[in-house]
């Protein structure tokens, strides 16, 4: 039978950097761009849905150099990719070539050099950590660990980047105003590369660091990502040494408030208990580990979640009301 421990009981789990490694495949497009809205974004449906599927294994990320959703933050991550023209496309820091005539079958190239890169080497591991914090002003911190680095070739900057997905805009090509996935937004750093986290020849210990944010108040709180590349620098260029993402920021919190004075969960075999002591509505997320959203009710004093048919591993139930959230996590095995 399948058993629920609270994180509590499974906290040896956090010795060691678990694997959230999430290979970054950049789409350079923009909004008037007819190619962008053709087969560009069909091989973008396309790897959305192979991602979904498969987890935190890759970010299908929108960077958009021009047009209505451009930003500094996307044109120098587009300089950076070396990219000519648009759409174009980019396994890590590698191109791939796609057309209107190759989309189908390239979908299986990016699952094959993503597979190559996960298992490929890097001078860095690092992980998301419990962080979130949402105050009065919508701002929020997200922790990563790094662990260990030493005796590298040449200078390495951490950046973490903030994304939203489905931003309402217009797209060439389409009809209609679509809904574009992961537009990389920002970077919570005063450079689009981050900072320097260990310099060539240094060595810096295992650590966590801690990273503020205001989302600007025409972003959507409830798309927003976070995407952490650890650069490597060689010449004038960064390359994707490794990269952590999570599709919902609202999987990393930590929030202690109010409602946690209200709200209490109990867990069974099959079933996690909400309950709360006052006559508010409270929003019901369930996220798991990869940040996919799971479910979503409402709270009005009970709310019984049938968790029977989920898979085991780690699992987020967030409850939120206004800009104020509390996260409980379980763990189903």
């Amino acid at each position: 039978m399948k058993q629920i421990y609270p994180l509590l009981l499974c906290f040896f789990l956090a010795a060691q950097l678990s694997a959230q490694r999430a290979i970054v495949v950049s789409k350079v497009t923009a909004t008037w761009c007819p190619r962008c809205g053709d087969y560009g974004w069909d091989f973008m449906e396309g790897l959305k849905d192979i991602y979904s599927a498969n987890g935190a294994q890759a970010l299908p990320l929108g960077v958009h150099y021009s047009g209505d959703l451009e930003n500094p933050v996307a044109r120098w991550f587009s300089d950076n990719l070396k990219s000519q023209g648009q759409p174009q496309f980019f396994v890590g820091n590698d191109f791939i070539s796609v057309s209107s005539g190759n989309w189908s079958d390239q979908l299986s190239s990016v699952q094959t050099m993503v597979e190559a890169q996960i298992s490929g080497p890097s001078n860095a591991e690092m992980e998301f950590v419990s962080s979130r914090i949402v105050n009065d002003d919508g701002s929020f911190t997200v922790n990563v660990k790094v662990g260990q680095m030493a005796n590298l070739g040449n200078d390495h900057y951490l950046a973490v980047y903030v994304f939203e997905n489905d931003v309402v805009a217009r797209q060439s090509s389409r009809t209609n105003e679509e809904n574009h996935p992961n537009v990389l937004r920002d970077v919570i750093s005063n450079n689009n590369f981050g900072d320097l986290y260990v310099a060539s020849g240094d060595t810096r210990e295992e650590e966590t660091l801690t990273f503020n944010y205001t989302p600007d108040d025409s972003f959507n709180q409830d798309n927003l990502g976070v995407l952490a590349i650890m650069w490597e620098k060689d010449g004038d260029d960064y390359y994707m040494d490794y990269s952590i993402a999570s599709m919902s920021w609202k999987a990393l919190t930590s929030t202690r408030d109010i409602i946690a004075d209200n709200v209490s969960m109990l867990q069974s075999a099959d079933n996690i208990t909400l309950s709360s002591t006052d006559t508010d509505t409270y929003q019901v997320q369930v996220v798991n580990q990869s940040g996919q959203l799971l479910d979503e009710q409402q709270l009005n004093q009970k709310l019984i979640i049938n968790t029977a048919e989920y898979f085991s591993g780690l699992y987020f139930i967030n409850v939120s009301k206004n800009n104020s959230v509390e996260n409980f996590k379980v763990f189903i095995k």
